[in-house]
């Protein structure tokens, strides 16, 4: 069996033969460093849209709770409504589950 040089899979004899990959000896790693990252745009665009999206995710859970206790919407009491969250986030979880498994 000869061995497919444009694939790249792992049941090719050529795979085994390849060379190690040899990094260069680095510098330990300075909080200098890590914040240079934050100059660079896609780095710091992304840490911006994680911190606004996981601080979204969080105040949901009050503003249901808010919500909930409204006199026109369910009124409930407070402990009451932040039982009823927990079906927020099972019905997201599971819509999210759905979504990535089609």
């Amino acid at each position: 069996m000869s061995a497919c040089r444009s694939c790249c899979c792992d049941c090719c004899s050529h795979v085994s033969q390849r060379k190690k990959l040899v990094e260069p000896a680095s510098e330990s790693p300075s909080l200098r460093h890590a914040l240079q990252l934050i100059s660079q745009k896609r780095f710091g665009f992304g840490a911006a849209c994680i911190f606004l999206y996981v601080g979204a995710e969080v105040a949901i859970g009050s503003l249901i709770v808010s919500y909930l206790m409204r006199s026109d919407v369910l009124g409930l009491g407070a402990e009451a409504a932040g039982k009823h969250v927990i079906f927020y986030w099972v019905a997201r979880w599971s819509a999210l589950h759905w979504l990535l498994s089609a």
